[in-house]
């Protein structure tokens, strides 16, 4: 078996060029999902294996929380709701991406 490090931009520029949906559209939000990754890695000592396609499946980025609840039943009230249901992982201007349950 042959293991390869990546970096946290090695990661997010993977998954920004794969062409899998909303990821080849957003480099910031690969950006974010990766370094939630290598954060999780670290604060958990357990190397993470690298799949592009494995992350895009389960993680999903939104717009807003109207844009969540548009596409999950039942819906959420606030961030913090969602947070205690799932990973959310912030990004700018009220866009966040939640780890898909």
């Amino acid at each position: 078996m042959l293991i390869t490090l990546h970096s946290v931009k090695d990661v997010a520029t993977m998954l920004y060029n794969s062409n899998y949906g909303q990821w080849s559209k957003d480099y910031e939000a690969c950006l974010a999902v990766a370094q939630y990754l290598e954060d999780l890695s670290e604060e958990t000592n357990t190397p993470i294996q690298v799949d592009i396609i494995d992350i895009a499946a389960r993680f999903s980025i939104y717009t807003n929380l109207e844009d969540y609840n548009d596409t999950f039943v039942p819906s959420v009230k606030t961030i913090e709701e969602l947070k205690e249901m799932t990973t959310v992982i912030p990004l700018v201007n009220g866009r966040f991406i939640a780890q898909n349950f």
